[in-house]
C-alpha cells in the first residue's frame, strides 16, 4: 500500500516545487505510467483470463483472426469474452513479438497518455485532478479492467469534438471504444448533453429529484432494474439485494458541495457546463446501477469529470471571492484548506478502494 500513498502525496507536494505546468504535468503523468507498466502481471483482477486470452488470440494466423470478428463480442472459445476491437489489438501486439507484459505496459502508455491530455486541456488545477483522479478509483480501473480502460482511453479523445459539435467525428471514437467494451455505449449521451445548458436553477431541480430517486430507490431497483436484467437474460447479479455504498454517499455529497460554490459565471462557461451535465449523470447512475457489479463498472464513463468539475469549480469560486475584493491572504488560506482537505478525502477512498484488492501488495515485475 506505501506506494500508492507515496504516490498520491507525491503529486500534493510536487505541485509546491514545480511550478511550470506542463512539466508538473510530465512528471506526475511519467510517475503514473512507470507505477502501472512495472508491476507485476499478479497485480490486478482477471489478470489471469487476460493472459490467457492474449496467447490463445496469438496461436490464430490472420484469417483465423478475422473470421472470430463480428459486432460484439468476438467467436471465441469459453471462457474468453473480449470485444472484436480488443481482440484484434491483442492479435497485433503479439504478432509484433510482445510478451504480455509488455502489452501491459502499452496499455498503461495509453490509458495514462488519455487522461494527462484530458487533465490538461480541461482542468484549471492539475494537481487536484490528479489527485481526485487517484482516489475515486479511475486508476484502479487501469490495474484490472483492461478492456474497459481502454474504452475509456479513447471516448475521452472525444470530447474535444463533442464540445466543438463535431458529432460525427465524436462518435467514430465512441464507436470505436464500443469494439473494446461495449459499456462505452454510455457516452453517446453526452452528445445530447452538449446541447443541455444548467442553470443554477436547474440544478437545484436536479438535486430535489436526485434525492427523489434516492429515496426511492429500493422500488426503483426491485421493481425496474431487476426485472429488465431478468428479461434480457442477464440473471448474474440479480441475486444481490439494495445497499447503500460509498461512492453513492459521496456522489450525493459532492453534487450539493457543488451547487453552493457554483455561480452563473460557472455555468455560462461552455467547458465547464458540459463537464457538470456529465458528471451529474454519475450521481444518477450510480443510484440505477445500485450494487450491480455489471452495472456499477460503467459509473466510470461519468465519474470521470468529477476531476475536471470539482478542480474548476474551486478554482472559479476562489477567483470570485478574489475578484470580490476579500483579503488575498485570506483566499491563500482557504485554498490552502480546500486543498488538504480534498487531500485527505481521496486519500481515504484511495485507501479503502485499494486496501483489500489485488492491487495491494504491490509487486513489481
Amino acid at each position: 500500500m506505501s506506494i500508492y500513498i507515496y504516490n498520491i502525496l507525491s503529486v500534493f507536494v510536487y505541485k509546491f516545487f514545480i511550478k511550470s505546468k506542463k512539466i508538473y504535468i510530465t512528471i506526475v503523468s511519467m510517475q503514473l505510467f512507470l507505477i502501472l507498466a512495472l508491476r507485476d502481471v499478479t497485480v490486478g483482477y482477471d489478470l489471469d483470463n487476460y493472459i490467457a486470452g492474449y496467447n490463445y488470440i496469438n496461436t490464430l494466423n490472420f484469417r483465423e483472426m478475422l473470421a472470430t470478428l463480428k459486432l460484439g463480442h468476438a467467436n471465441l472459445i469459453y471462457p474468453f469474452k473480449y470485444e472484436s476491437g480488443y481482440v484484434v489489438f491483442n492479435w497485433i501486439v503479439g504478432h509484433l513479438g510482445f510478451d504480455f507484459h509488455s502489452f501491459l505496459i502499452i496499455v498503461a502508455g495509453i490509458c495514462i497518455t488519455s487522461i494527462t491530455i484530458f487533465i490538461y486541456k480541461y482542468s484549471d488545477n492539475v494537481m487536484l485532478s490528479y489527485i481526485i483522479y487517484l482516489g475515486i478509483g479511475g486508476y484502479i480501473y487501469c490495474f484490472s479492467i483492461l478492456r474497459q480502460s481502454l474504452a475509456l482511453a479513447i471516448v475521452l479523445l472525444s470530447v474535444t469534438y463533442i464540445l466543438d459539435e463535431k458529432y460525427y467525428r465524436a462518435m467514430m471514437f465512441i464507436i470505436l471504444a464500443v469494439t473494446f467494451h461495449i459499456t462505452a455505449i454510455l457516452f453517446i449521451p453526452l452528445l445530447i448533453l452538449r446541447k443541455f445548458k444548467i442553470t443554477n436553477k436547474l440544478y437545484r431541480i436536479y438535486l430535489y429529484v436526485v434525492v427523489l430517486i434516492f429515496l426511492s430507490s429500493y422500488q426503483l431497483y426491485s421493481r425496474v432494474i431487476l426485472p429488465f436484467l431478468n428479461s434480457i437474460g442477464d440473471q448474474r447479479y440479480t441475486h444481490l439485494n439494495f445497499q447503500i455504498n460509498n461512492m453513492m454517499i459521496v456522489l450525493l455529497f459532492l453534487s450539493g458541495i457543488i451547487y453552493f460554490f457554483v455561480k452563473d459565471k460557472f455555468y455560462n462557461n461552455t467547458k465547464n457546463n458540459f463537464m457538470l451535465a456529465a458528471f451529474s449523470m454519475a450521481t444518477l447512475y450510480e443510484i440505477f446501477g445500485l450494487y450491480n457489479d455489471g452495472l456499477a463498472r460503467g459509473i466510470i464513463y461519468y465519474m470521470i469529470f468529477s476531476i475536471i468539475v470539482i478542480p474548476n469549480t474551486i478554482e472559479e469560486y476562489l477567483y470570485r471571492s478574489y475578484k470580490l475584493g476579500y483579503d488575498a491572504k485570506n483566499i491563500g488560506l482557504q485554498k490552502k484548506i480546500i486543498y488538504f482537505v480534498i487531500l485527505i478525502i481521496m486519500l481515504g477512498l484511495m485507501y479503502i478502494s485499494m486496501k483489500y484488492t489485488p492491487m495491494n501488495p504491490y509487486k513489481i515485475y
